[in-house]
């Protein structure tokens, strides 16, 4: 059903793939799925992909992990395959993904099982890095209004602060 969220949806390189998925997954789990997703959303962009938890059974094991600052496919693949100096197409990325893929739905069963037990609080913010982009961009209350959403924007903008 979610097969269409490989590759960023159906290899576009947009959202990742795991967020479509697990996207879906807390809408039909939790009517405050926004702030869980919100949540894992932040989490994405921050976590060091891939962890080593299922290095006892993966082909690439100690995969050398980078943050992708984003939640798009496209960036956290291009990034992960540039520092390795491997292609997108192969195995160690294919290895890689499969283990995000798992990070992923690991960290959203921890959110989700929090949000059950009535102990989820979000937590995420936007980093010092960006957060004073939002200020001016982002929200009716803002400067200029013109810019939605909380990806950090400074991997593909400069910064016009410095």
């Amino acid at each position: 059903m979610f097969r269409y969220g490989s590759g960023g949806v159906a290899h576009w390189g947009t959202l990742c793939g795991t967020m479509v998925s697990a996207g879906a997954i807390l809408n039909l789990a939790s009517k405050d799925y926004g702030d869980i997703i919100h949540e894992l959303m932040g989490w994405y962009t921050e976590y060091p992909f891939p962890s080593n938890r299922y290095d006892a059974y993966c082909k690439f094991p100690e995969q050398v992990q980078t943050v992708a600052k984003s939640p798009l496919c496209h960036a956290s693949v291009s990034k992960w395959a540039d520092v390795v100096g491997t292609t997108v197409s192969s195995q160690e990325k294919k290895d890689r993904c499969a283990k995000v893929t798992g990070d992923t739905a690991f960290h959203m069963i921890e959110l989700l099982n929090q949000h059950v037990d009535g102990k989820f609080t979000a937590i995420w913010k936007p980093s010092e890095e960006f957060s004073h982009c939002t200020a001016c961009h982002t929200g009716k209350e803002s400067a200029l209004n013109n810019e939605q959403g909380y990806m950090n924007c400074t991997p593909c903008h400069t910064d016009h602060t410095k």
